[in-house]
This record gives C-alpha cells, structure tokens and sequence, in this order.
C-alpha cells in the first residue's frame, strides 16, 4: 500500500506519526486484508491546523483519501484536538470500508441465490424420480 501523510501548518513529531499509522494505516491494512486490494491501494493522510490564528474551537482537521481498483473513500474529520480528529476519522474511514466490503459480500449471495433457484428442480419432477430409483 502506497502512504502518504502530509502535515499542514505544524510539523510531524515521531509520536504523532505512530499514532497515525497506528490508528489509521492499521486499521485500513486489516479492512483489505486481500493481497491485490493490499498491493494497489493508495491512502493519502492529512492532518493540521484550520487556521493558524484560531486557539478555541475545533482548530485541528485531519482527513484520509484511500483509492482501491474501483472504488475511493474519503473521510474528513475536526475536533478540539488532533489526536481526537485522528480518532474520528479512523471511525469513519472504517465505516466507509466495512460498508463497501458488505455491499460485495451482498452482491455475491444474491448472485449464489438466483443460481441456486434456476438449479431447482420442480417438485413433481424429484418425486418420480425417487419412485423410478426404488
């Protein structure tokens, strides 16, 4: 996976940079646990200040751009605090995946489900077959 993390309007520290990938990078690799999904997926991290003049308020914004064959999901996030912009965010880019992930999930037992029912055989059609075989 490709990883991007961009500091706007402050600089990265080390414990930060864990933390993120931590809370953040983790949780994604988990979501696409496939090994193709794993290899081509780019996740773009952001994370600073909204303004350099605000000290109330939500100032801290961090926001994630992931791209996977056919699909993209960004999820933005402001709270009082970066690490709690960054726990935001981590909710809601994991909602977005698992959302995407049971949409496919679904799509396939729907599909399994009109080829069992044109698999069926008519009821009248078993019974004599039975009666045929004792």
């Amino acid at each position: 996976m490709k990883l991007s993390l961009k500091a706007t309007g402050f600089k990265f520290d080390e414990a930060l940079r864990i933390y993120t990938v931590k809370k953040i990078v983790e949780p994604v690799k988990k979501f696409l646990s496939r090994g193709e999904l794993l290899n081509t997926a780019m996740l773009d991290v952001e994370i600073g200040r909204t303004s350099s003049h605000h000290k109330k308020g939500l100032v801290w914004r961090a926001e994630a751009n992931l791209a996977i064959p056919h699909a993209f999901f960004r999820a933005e996030a402001e709270a009082e605090d970066v690490r709690s912009a960054i726990d935001i965010l981590e909710a809601e880019i994991a909602r977005e995946v698992l959302k995407y992930k049971q949409k496919k999930i679904q799509k396939a037992k729907r599909g399994a489900r009109l080829v069992k029912a044109e698999l069926k055989f008519d009821p009248e059609l078993r019974t004599q077959k039975n009666k045929r075989g004792r």
